[in-house]
């Protein structure tokens, strides 16, 4: 009710626009109030081209392998809606 996710799509809009970004990766997960970790690693492995259905079935420490991965040698934001 105070704007915050209002301001965090405008953050996230300013970063997808601006072509001269420091970030080579922008992802915007939404969290829910029940925080399942599975829904967010779904989120950010769809957003970095992981998700698929061998993906879906490996294990949450797989999958966070799988992300660490990928992301470790980028520069990226992680923004988090819902906290």
């Amino acid at each position: 009710g105070m704007g915050k996710t209002t301001l965090l799509k405008q953050i996230y809009d300013k970063l997808l626009l601006n072509l001269q970004n420091k970030f080579g990766v922008v992802i915007w997960v939404s969290v829910s109030k029940d925080l399942r970790l599975e829904k967010i690693q779904e989120q950010i492995g769809i957003k970095i081209g992981l998700f698929d259905k061998a993906w879906r079935k490996k294990s949450v420490k797989d999958k966070a392998s799988d992300i660490f991965k990928i992301l470790k040698d980028k520069k990226f934001v992680l923004l988090m809606d819902g906290l």
